[in-house]
């Protein structure tokens, strides 16, 4: 579980047996994500470098310049983007 420092919100992550990646981006047929993060770093190259040795990896379609689609290592996308307010 992930909770945010003032308890206000929480993100519980649970284990499935059955499991299949996703496909990013999404084809007709194939699984589809069943969530998505957008995570805020401070920077973008340094937020990307971390999440590779955490070991996800940098999703071959990128949609966007200042934002960097990210796959977990079970095969979940996430978003990595600048935010200022860091």
């Amino acid at each position: 579980m992930l909770r945010s420092p003032h308890g206000d919100m929480k993100i519980e992550v649970q284990w499935e047996p059955y499991h299949r990646s996703p496909t990013w981006p999404s084809q007709q047929g194939d699984p589809t994500m069943m969530m998505h993060l957008d995570i805020g770093v401070g920077d973008l190259e340094s937020g990307v470098r971390w999440a590779v040795e955490q070991g996800a990896r940098l999703a071959d379609h990128q949609p966007q310049d200042d934002v960097r689609v990210m796959i977990d290592p079970d095969g979940h996308p996430f978003c990595l983007f600048p935010d200022d307010t860091l």
